[in-house]
C-alpha cells in the first residue's frame, strides 16, 4: 500500500532529514549495485563492498522488528523507497526461505538482462553468414553496449565474475549455465583492450618467428601499429619502474620477457657491440 506522503520515493532520496544522510549514502550504493547486476540482492559477504552487504542484511533485520512493532530505525518512508527499488525483504508467505527466494529472483533478473543484451546484439549487428567456432576468447567488437550505460556495466560485471569463476574464487555469481548462455551470442569475454593486447602479442610472435628477435624497428613499414605498440610498452615499463601510472602489469611484463622482449633498445645495442663476448 502506498504511503500517504508529500514526496514520491524518488523525491524522498533528496531529503536526508527524513531518511537520514548515512542511510541515503548506502542507498546510493545499492542503486549502483542494481544498475550493474539488475537486482538488489547483495550477498551478505559481498567482497567489493562488505559494508553494503552488511547494510542490506541489517535492513532486513530492522524490517522484521518493524513488522512486529518492536523498536526499530526502519520507517514507513524507508520501506517505501526500498520496495520501489525492488528490495527483497526475506521469506515469503508460502514459507520459502530467503535463500530460495533470492536464488530464484537473482536467476530471473540475470536472464532478463541476458535477453536485453541478446536483443541489443541482434539489432546492432548486420546479419552475416559465417562459419565460426565459439570459444571463451572469441570476440566480436562493434555490437556490444558501451561501458557508460547500464547494460554496458552488466557486461563488465559478467567478465569480472567469469574471471572469478575461472580462479575458483567465491562468492561468485557466474555458473556454467550462464557461460553457456552467453556463448550462444558469442559474448566477448575479453574487453577491447585485452583483445588488442593479444592481437599485438600474436603479431610480435610472428615478427620474432621471421626475424629471430623482438626488436621491431620504430619505423617498421610492414606493421607501423606493431612498432608503435612496442615503443609504448617500453615507455610504460619505464613509468612502472618509476612507480608512476602505467598500464603494464606484472603478468604482462613476464609475458613479454618470456618472448625475449628488450626493454631498453640502446642498452641492448651497446652491450651487443661492445661486450667482450661480442668480439670473440
Amino acid at each position: 500500500e502506498q504511503l500517504n506522503a508529500p514526496f514520491s520515493p524518488k523525491e524522498l532520496m533528496y531529503h536526508p532529514e527524513i531518511l537520514g544522510g548515512a542511510w541515503l549514502e548506502r542507498l546510493k550504493e545499492l542503486r549502483e549495485y542494481k544498475e550493474r547486476h539488475g537486482d538488489c540482492l547483495v550477498p551478505k559477504r559481498y567482497a567489493p563492498n562488505q559494508t553494503l552487504g552488511n547494510w542490506v542484511n541489517k535492513q532486513r533485520q530492522l524490517y522484521r522488528k518493524y513488522q512486529k512493532g518492536e523498536s526499530s530505525s526502519m520507517s514507513p518512508e524507508r520501506v517505501w523507497v526500498l520496495e520501489e527499488m525492488g528490495f527483497v525483504w526475506g521469506a515469503t508467505t508460502s514459507g520459502e526461505t530467503f535463500l530460495s527466494v533470492t536464488a530464484t529472483n537473482r536467476d530471473k533478473a540475470w536472464f532478463v538482462r541476458f535477453e536485453e543484451l541478446k536483443n541489443y546484439a541482434q539489432t546492432t549487428t548486420k546479419t552475416k553468414t559465417t562459419t565460426t567456432t565459439t570459444t571463451h576468447s572469441s570476440a566480436h567488437t562493434g555490437k556490444w553496449p558501451p561501458s557508460s550505460c547500464r547494460l554496458g556495466h552488466w557486461v563488465i560485471s559478467q567478465r569480472a565474475e567469469y574471471n572469478r569463476w575461472k580462479m575458483g574464487e567465491s562468492p561468485c555469481s557466474m555458473t556454467q549455465e550462464r557461460i553457456d548462455a552467453l556463448d550462444t551470442i558469442q559474448f566477448p569475454w575479453k574487453n577491447k583492450y585485452e583483445q588488442l593486447w593479444e592481437e599485438r602479442i600474436r603479431q610480435l610472435q610472428e615478427y620474432k618467428d621471421l626475424h629471430g628477435d623482438c626488436l621491431v624497428p620504430l619505423r617498421y613499414e610492414a606493421n607501423p601499429s606493431l612498432a608503435n605498440w612496442v615503443s609504448t610498452q617500453r615507455k610504460n615499463y619505464k613509468l612502472r619502474n618509476e612507480r608512476k601510472r602505467s598500464f603494464l602489469t606484472k603478468e604482462r611484463v613476464q609475458q613479454l620477457e618470456s618472448m625475449g622482449f628488450v626493454w631498453n633498445f640502446w642498452d641492448f645495442e651497446f652491450e651487443s657491440k661492445f661486450s667482450p663476448l661480442s668480439h670473440q
